[in-house]
């Protein structure tokens, strides 16, 4: 299957009317013409009359992610596998990578919950892990990611839970931290770090602590501070470094069993 295929059969499963109404939508509230869109799209206005009336399955999705880059909007692609059986191996990765965090905590003192979910004036979501120090009455918000996507989402995000850490941590641990610092746990792989080391710029001003200077920040937080810890897990019995190559298993004509092994 071509790339031009394959970005067609993605797109068959859109419901193009609500994606024209959401064009419609964005750009009426902004107070643009569809010319407008059509000449930052690079693209005619006919085009962008045709999406908003819902007839944009033709269209690759590169065109219609910069006619909606034009209006400064996103289109997320859903990916579906077997019901719910995407949601258990991604939730699998990510929940051993949290699990991978917590003895890091555990042993330098802090006390740490999982999947804080909070709802604040239009803020919703969840903290993977919101750990308190007693001693020093400092906490920390830490995020967990299996692979680094989106920066500016990612520190968009986290800005906000910092800013609601502080209540979150009294409700939880019955005390009001003096400052509350981020952490970043990356699953140790090399696409997170060659996504990393491209993104630094970006993500040193948030995450200046790294190595043995963030651990000696965790064994004896100071003020609030912030960094960046790649983790190895253990999912599914199997020591994983991110992604794992897939490889056929090779096979002898006439290889014996040996021990119940092939």
């Amino acid at each position: 299957m071509s790339g031009q295929q394959a970005a067609t059969a993605i797109l068959s499963g859109v419901d193009h009317l609500r994606l024209g109404r959401s064009l419609r939508a964005i750009r009426r509230s902004r107070g643009l013409r569809q010319v407008d869109v059509a000449e930052a799209a690079g693209c005619s206005q006919a085009l962008i009359s045709a999406v908003e009336r819902g007839h944009g399955a033709s269209l690759s999705l590169a065109t219609l992610c910069r006619i909606f880059a034009a209006i400064e909007a996103d289109i997320d692609c859903v990916v579906r596998y077997r019901g719910a059986d995407l949601d258990r191996l991604l939730d699998e990765r990510h929940a051993a990578a949290t699990m991978a965090v917590l003895p890091l905590l555990g042993r330098r003192g802090w006390q740490a919950v999982s999947e804080v979910t909070f709802n604040h004036y239009g803020d919703r979501g969840s903290i993977d892990l919101l750990a308190f120090y007693p001693p020093s009455r400092m906490a920390c918000v830490i995020e967990v990611k299996t692979e680094m996507a989106s920066a500016e989402e990612t520190l968009r995000r986290l800005d906000v839970k910092v800013r609601l850490g502080s209540g979150l941590v009294q409700e939880r641990f019955g005390a009001r931290p003096v400052g509350v610092g981020r952490l970043l746990a990356v699953i140790d792989s090399t696409a997170n770090r060659t996504r990393v080391s491209r993104l630094a710029p970006l993500l040193e001003a948030a995450f200046p602590l790294r190595a043995a200077a963030l651990r000696q920040w965790l064994r004896a937080p100071g003020p609030a501070g912030g960094g960046l810890l790649f983790v190895r897990v253990i999912c599914a019995g199997t020591r994983m470094r991110g992604s794992r190559r897939v490889r056929r298993p090779r096979s002898a004509p006439g290889a014996a069993a040996v021990r119940g092994r092939p």
